[in-house]
Formats: structure tokens, C-alpha cells, sequence
């Protein structure tokens, strides 16, 4: 069953005070107990993700959609597309699955699944032998010649943690996939996924750099403008070609780490901030800060300092035109209800002052103490 608390007064938030003012709506639903839930871009519809492997989309008047099995195992997270296009499953059975969505026919189907990934070579000759190899091929290669070319691109059962929270950019643009495996070496190491819209067959964006498995991922809820392009010919390629880039907050179940969509470099990272491990992150509506929570029932606000002004949504264009029209920042615009700019983090490499971000707790069980963001890499966080 789903418990929804709505205003009476429809769905403004602001006339709301107290506990009087709410409503509350049972949902039931034929799935078992729910891990995650996801709402539609125009909130009539719940996606929930089940322990039996089963998503569910649920209208609020209690009519059920879609129920369909997904997974062998738990569903731990679900995402809904901002475009209203794809629906997003995660499980611990190391696989993410897409789902094409029909907003008229109220119908789901799969699309693809995500569970392995092809390692790349370095070598062209090989890249090109490969591909003839596999057109003359008839059959599917050999479970031996597999474990060569390939690996799982998702954290087994053993993940230390009930939720693989996944989520979109909010121009749908890109997937981000959390509880990911890279390669490092001879070994796997932990990573997230970054998956491109128009590209859905791998993923195009990694972020490494974490030392426990990532457990939830979100983006930045406005673009800011793509950093000047480096001098040094050495430099990093960026990640994607997108005309915008989001700041990218993930958490493990021991710290916050933040990464963008231009740069593979670890920007920043908090740690220690509660006693026990961490389930959620959300990003304020401001963009100003992110808001953690823990199993120690507690939650803490990272807020950012050094600020300045994103894109716009209006700037960006339509979803279907983004890609070929530029973005042209309008200083004159401003956030509503919002006393001051919203905000874009500059990547520099200035000298930077000792502060450069305040946490606020605003409850917790460990004693007063500054969180400092430590840089890793070139880049920081100002």
C-alpha cells in the first residue's frame, strides 16, 4: 500500500500549516513490500519498485496500469523520465531495465536492459577485428569469450545497503545509474553510470573515485554554463557534448561526493557527517544545497557557498531543439521566490578561501563540528 498526504486545498505546499490542512489518500496495489517510489512529471501517477521484482504504475484515483516483472530480485530503485517517455528500474539483480512508456495507451514495455558492459580496447586493429568478427559470427560468442570482453555493470545482493536510487537530469538528457562496477586494473572498482538519452545501448559517463558502493544519485535541478575549455592539450576530455553541464551529488553509506557532467574529477566530498550509514540525498529547490539522511534518523543540509547563476530553463530551448541551437545566458532573469540568484559553482584554480562550504544539521546526534569539503584532483568546489 502507498499512503499519499496531499493539501486539501489541490497542491499548494504554501497554504498549508498544520496537520489539520492535510489529507491522506491509501493507494493499494498488488505488489509486495515497496522499496522505492518515483511520480510522473504531472504527479497523477506513482511508479513503485517491489521486493518481488515487480514495478507498478498507480494512478491516485487506485487504478493500476502497468504491473509487470522486472527483476529476479528486490526492485531498490525506480526513476520516472521528465519527458514522460521512459520508466527506470534497479535491482539487485545487477540489472537496470528501460521501460518505453505510452502516456494515451497507459502501457509499458522493455526496451533494454542494462547489465553487462563490453570492455573497450585501446588497440583500433582490434576494435575493427572485432566487429568483423562478430558479423560473420552466427551465434552468440562462447560464456568464456564473454568473461573476456565483458563484466557486470552493477553491484551484486551483497551490496551493503536496501536502495540503488536512480535518477534523471531534468531535461531527461542523461540517466544516472548509482551502485555501479568499473574496471580498475585486474579488479572492479566502484562507480556511477552517466547514460545518454540518445544512446541508451551503454553507458557514455563514469564517475570513479568512491570507496564504498554508490547508493543514490541526483543531479542539480538547473544546468550552469560548460567551463572555459582548458589550455593544457593534455588535458581530460569532456565527458559528453552536451551544451550544458549539472553538478552531480552522490552518496555512499558513508559520505557525499559531488562530480559534474563535463569532468570526470572529483569536485568534493563530505564525510563523517552522521553516525550511521546514509539512505537519500535531494537537492534544494534553490540548487543551494543537498539534503542527507541516515538510518541514525537524522538529516543534515550541505549548503554551498561561493555562488553564482545557472541557465535558465528558458535559455536551454525545447527538448528537441537543445541540441542544435546554443545557449545564450539571460543575466536579466530571475528565479520566482527566490531572494537572491540561484546558484553555479565555478571550477578554478585560483587560490581559494579555507571556508568553502557550511553544513547545517538540522537535527543530529553528533556533537557541533564543522564538515570541511576536501578537494581531490585539479578541480574543487569553491
Amino acid at each position: 500500500m502507498i499512503l499519499v498526504h496531499t493539501p486539501k486545498t489541490g497542491f499548494d505546499w504554501r497554504t498549508a500549516r498544520n496537520e489539520d490542512d492535510f489529507e491522506q489518500k491509501l493507494i493499494r496495489t498488488p505488489l509486495d513490500e515497496i522499496y522505492d517510489l518515483a511520480w510522473s512529471p504531472d504527479s497523477s501517477s506513482l511508479l513503485a519498485g517491489s521486493v518481488d521484482g515487480y514495478v507498478c504504475v498507480v494512478r491516485l484515483g487506485n487504478k493500476v496500469d502497468v504491473h509487470q516483472g522486472c527483476h529476479k530480485g528486490f526492485v531498490q530503485g525506480v526513476s520516472w523520465d521528465p519527458l514522460n517517455s521512459i520508466l527506470l528500474s534497479l535491482g539487485n539483480d545487477r540489472s537496470c531495465r528501460l521501460l518505453s512508456w505510452k502516456e494515451k495507451e497507459r502501457k509499458a514495455r522493455n526496451i533494454r536492459t542494462l547489465k553487462k558492459r563490453v570492455i573497450p580496447t585501446k588497440n583500433e586493429e582490434e576494435e575493427e577485428g572485432e566487429k568483423k568478427r562478430e558479423e560473420e559470427r552466427s551465434v552468440s560468442p562462447s560464456s568464456e569469450e564473454k568473461k573476456k570482453a565483458s563484466h557486470p555493470m552493477f553491484a551484486d545482493s551483497t551490496l551493503s545497503s536496501f536502495f540503488r536510487r536512480p535518477s534523471f537530469t531534468p531535461d531527461g538528457s542523461l540517466l544516472l545509474l548509482p551502485s555501479g562496477l568499473c574496471p580498475d586494473g585486474e579488479l572492479l572498482s566502484h562507480c556511477c553510470w552517466g547514460v545518454l538519452r540518445d544512446r541508451l545501448e551503454e553507458p557514455s559517463i563514469v564517475w570513479g573515485g568512491m570507496e564504498e558502493p554508490a547508493i543514490g544519485i541526483k543531479s542539480s535541478p538547473f544546468p550552469f554554463p560548460l567551463p572555459p575549455p582548458p589550455t593544457n592539450p593534455e588535458a581530460p576530455q569532456p565527458l559528453s557534448d552536451l551544451p550544458h553541464r549539472y553538478l552531480v551529488a552522490v552518496i555512499t553509506t558513508k559520505e557525499l561526493l559531488f562530480f559534474d557532467t563535463h569532468s570526470p574529477n572529483l569536485l568534493g566530498r563530505v564525510r563523517n557527517s552522521h553516525l550511521a550509514p546514509l539512505t537519500d540525498l535531494a537537492w534544494t529547490r534553490d540548487g543551494r544545497g543537498v539534503i542527507v539522511t541516515s538510518y541514525d534518523g537524522f538529516v543534515s543540509m550541505v549548503r554551498l557557498d561561493q555562488v553564482g547563476r545557472p541557465i535558465l530553463q528558458e535559455e536551454v530551448g525545447s527538448n528537441e531543439e537543445k541540441k542544435e541551437e546554443s545557449i545564450e545566458t539571460n543575466q536579466n532573469k530571475e528565479i520566482e521566490e527566490t531572494e537572491t540568484p540561484p546558484p553555479v559553482i565555478f571550477i578554478s584554480k585560483k587560490k581559494r578561501p579555507k571556508k568553502r562550504i557550511s553544513t547545517i544539521l538540522v537535527s543530529s546526534s553528533l556533537p557541533e563540528k564543522k564538515i570541511r569539503l576536501e578537494d581531490s584532483g585539479e578541480n574543487s568546489i569553491l
